[in-house]
């Protein structure tokens, strides 16, 4: 059989070359496998980043928390005060950039946004 399809061919093409790719079903399992991951991670990387960063931070924060269990703290109590000062920090991060933008005058200010807005009532 395999001898009369590649006469076949062999007439039917005259000088030119055929050539003839014959895939197996099982050769596709992991192009689909690998086509479903890319999938699925582009829907969910962004809880994946999440998920990371929660467990940077919560690792970050084990020292602090050890030491303050040793002081007598609980471990709960100890996580809640960790934390706090995590936000802490940030917020004085994020006031001292708000404060640097202030003096160079970046931030629009809400006279600047009430003159070039327009209210619309409906």
């Amino acid at each position: 059989m395999r001898d009369d399809l590649r006469h076949q061919l062999d007439t039917a093409a005259g000088d030119r070359q055929i050539l003839v790719v014959r895939l197996d079903w099982r050769s596709l399992i992991p192009v689909v496998v690998l086509a479903g991951v890319v999938w699925l991670l582009g829907r969910i990387w962004e809880t994946l980043l999440l998920l990371v960063v929660a467990l940077i931070l919560a690792d970050a924060l084990v020292p602090l928390m050890t030491r303050l269990e040793r002081r007598g703290l609980g471990r709960v109590l100890s996580s809640k005060v960790g934390l706090d000062d995590l936000l802490a920090l940030g917020g004085v991060v994020s006031l001292r950039r708000f404060a640097a933008q202030a003096s160079a005058g970046v931030p629009v200010t809400a006279r600047q946004v009430a003159k070039r807005s327009v209210l619309v009532w409906r």
